[in-house]
């Protein structure tokens, strides 16, 4: 129940920064977010357009890249 009052926030800057630059590997993306490794690979390849997803997934990834930023203190 917590998680329902939880806010979602999906900032596409902060997917590209994770897809594009980030040092993590495909597996570690989609197990955060809930997603498969072949969808990541299809976002990181532009296969797949970061706008035409479901925002459950661009709000875990943008929580993700917000998480591993705050850990890597950038």
């Amino acid at each position: 129940m917590a998680e329902e009052n939880k806010s979602l926030l999906a900032d596409q800057s902060e997917i590209e920064w994770l897809l594009f630059k980030a040092p993590v590997k495909n597996t570690d993306i989609a197990k955060a977010a809930g997603m498969s490794d072949s969808a990541v690979g299809a976002l990181r390849r532009k296969d797949s357009n970061i706008q035409e997803m479901r925002f459950k997934f661009a709000a875990a990834l943008t929580n993700y890249a917000l998480e591993l930023k705050k850990q890597m203190e950038l």
